[in-house]
């Protein structure tokens, strides 16, 4: 049985030290999250960037994406066939959101509106039940141009580039919904997060020893 995986969303609560101390977990990080994965000190055993506007950003770097020593599993959006590595690499799996059928099926996962919500049903599919949700802080305020607000870094989203259309989190109550009747269980530890009052979204306020127990899927049992 595959252990607990930690969900690394892109928000400003991430907490880099937390993250450290949970580096012995199988991770996915998204889209631009590569440019920090060196100050983390690891590097998460999956990535995903499933969204067309955000492949758009990133497809230019997929070739150092690629050489980060670690990665297991990478799913891209069909927009990253152009590139002749990445069609060549027996890591990456093209998917592409459409439907709301939760799962990957023959290259089409649900669409739950970011990669942050739709990644729980490639961590599934990984075969990981439990999951911690990280840095899913689920607020997006209009930027034009200018630091990266809605992020851990300030330059997360390439210069020049504005979110007057920031994403939206309506979706992420279906995707935890669909997550937990898959059977899959869920915490989040980001402070702040909107996504705080989703039925079903188990705030972690616990130490990261009982955090890590929870994840090792040893919580509860007596020595």
């Amino acid at each position: 049985m595959a252990s607990g995986a930690v969900l690394v969303g892109s928000g400003p609560s991430l907490n880099p030290a937390e993250l450290r101390e949970l580096s012995g977990f199988p991770a996915v990080a998204f889209n631009r999250s590569f440019i920090a994965w060196t100050d983390w000190g690891f590097t998460p055993s999956y990535y995903a960037c499933t969204n067309a506007a955000t492949a758009e950003l990133v497809v230019n770097d997929v070739e150092s994406i690629l050489a980060f020593e670690g990665l297991q599993q990478i799913w891209l959006h069909p927009l990253f066939r152009e590139n002749a590595m990445a069609r060549s690499d027996e890591r990456v799996v093209f998917v592409a959101p459409a439907g709301t059928v939760f799962g990957v099926h023959d290259g089409v996962i649900g669409d739950y509106g970011n990669v942050g919500a739709s990644s729980l049903q490639l961590l599934l599919s990984a075969g990981h039940t439990r999951v911690l949700l990280m840095g899913t802080d689920g607020r997006y305020r209009q930027r034009d141009g200018g630091p990266a607000v809605n992020h851990f870094r300030a330059d997360y989203i390439p210069a020049g580039f504005s979110s007057n259309n920031p994403p939206r989190t309506e979706k992420w109550i279906d995707a935890v919904s669909d997550a937990l009747k898959h059977g899959m269980e869920l915490r989040m530890r980001a402070i702040g997060s909107a996504l705080a009052t989703i039925e079903g979204l188990e705030q972690d306020t616990a130490s990261l020893d009982d955090t890590k127990a929870w994840l090792n899927g040893t919580d509860g049992v007596e020595a």
